[in-house]
């Protein structure tokens, strides 16, 4: 599925860059999004699972990110349109979100919470919240500790061991995302051995 992602977003920018094109939509809805929260909790996350997909990511936008896939549907329905449907969807088999949209969330809305996809929508909206105001914050402790050149990320010691864990992570997590490209690759057990790396350094 990652791998798969990857392509498709690469094929998308390539092509946005060949068109001029500023913004991109996609069609992502907040089912998508639940889903995606949820596949996060089950794998272990931070803010920035929790958040699942953003409405608005560097060109990518998602003007449907508000609406249930029953309401794109339904629209479908009523205005007579014939939406294509990859058949790899409907097989649980076939991908981990399957499973979830298939079998884990109608379990959950029936024996704990009808209403669990609204609360997980909730849980992802409060994450985006948070990272809105925390961002700016993260970004210029980044700054401060952080110098990037050709050969990659350099930071200062001193100033990480200062900062609280919780902003210290952030940092690491940008500072891998200027070395890797992608911040939703690094794990929680990058997080442990580069901590440990900073406790045992000078």
């Amino acid at each position: 599925e990652t791998a798969a992602r990857e392509v498709r977003y690469a094929f998308l920018e390539r092509v946005a860059g060949e068109v001029g094109a500023d913004r991109l939509a996609l069609g992502h809805t907040a089912s998508d999004r639940v889903e995606t929260v949820l596949q996060h909790l089950l794998q272990g996350t931070g803010l920035h699972g929790l958040r699942g997909i953003p409405a608005l990511r560097g060109r990518f936008i998602r003007p449907l990110i508000t609406a249930w896939r029953s309401d794109t549907e339904a629209y479908c329905l009523q205005h007579g349109l014939e939406p294509r449907e990859d058949a790899s969807n409907l097989d649980p088999e076939a991908a981990l979100r399957n499973r979830l949209r298939h079998e884990l969330l109608p379990h959950l809305r029936e024996q704990y919470n009808p209403a669990v996809e609204e609360a997980l929508l909730r849980l992802a909206e409060a994450a985006e919240a948070e990272l809105d105001w925390t961002e700016p914050q993260v970004r210029a402790a980044y700054g401060r500790i952080a110098r990037e050149d050709s050969s990659g990320v350099h930071l200062d010691l001193a100033g990480l061991r200062e900062l609280p864990p919780g902003l210290r992570f952030r940092v690491w997590r940008e500072a891998w995302a200027a070395v890797h490209g992608n911040p939703s690759e690094i794990r929680a057990a990058h997080y442990e051995a580069l901590e440990r790396l900073l406790a045992e350094s000078p």
